[in-house]
């Protein structure tokens, strides 16, 4: 399984600059919209990248299912994959909208874009015998790092305004 990339946030520096106003939450929540927003922009590059880098050009005895760009999705670090197999050939759980996608883990807001497949890994660093690494999680990720910036900066900005009230 391709290791999930996770997008961190620190928002120590934040909360506790708006603590003394009662609008912490405000901005979390703000926050928590924005990096949902994020992560649903590095899942829509991956899938784009797959399309390019894997299903357009197959290497020798590779079968072009698709199902490998459908089970590319946004969701929390928490979230249970076990029984996603199973639906991953009839179902598109890319761009599932949940208000569960961003999790706070202390001071922290983390979202992960990935797949559960066992073999995404594979096609990703090109570990299977005669296979090039095709990082197109890594990628999505790189292209997107001003567009990240940019929502949660934006993001910041409607809860401070919104705190100014």
């Amino acid at each position: 399984m391709a290791q999930p990339q996770r997008v961190v946030w620190d928002i120590r520096a934040v909360t506790s600059m708006l603590q003394g106003i009662g609008q912490g939450r405000e901005v979390t929540n703000e926050l928590k919209r924005a990096s949902a927003i994020a992560g649903f922009s590095v899942e829509r590059c991956a899938k784009l990248n797959l399309t390019r880098m894997v299903y357009s050009q197959p290497e020798r005895g590779y079968r072009r299912t698709g199902t490998l760009r459908r089970s590319v999705h946004v969701a929390a670090p928490s979230t249970d994959h076990s029984g996603d197999p199973a639906t991953a050939k009839s179902t598109n759980l890319g761009g599932r909208q949940s208000p569960r996608l961003v999790e706070e883990q202390g001071q922290t807001l983390v979202t992960e874009v990935g797949t559960w497949l066992l073999y995404s890994k594979r096609v990703h660093d090109g570990t299977g015998p005669g296979m090039t690494a095709k990082p197109y999680l890594t990628d999505a990720l790189v292209k997107n790092e001003r567009f990240i910036v940019e929502t949660i900066a934006r993001g910041l900005e409607n809860a401070l305004r919104r705190a100014a009230r």
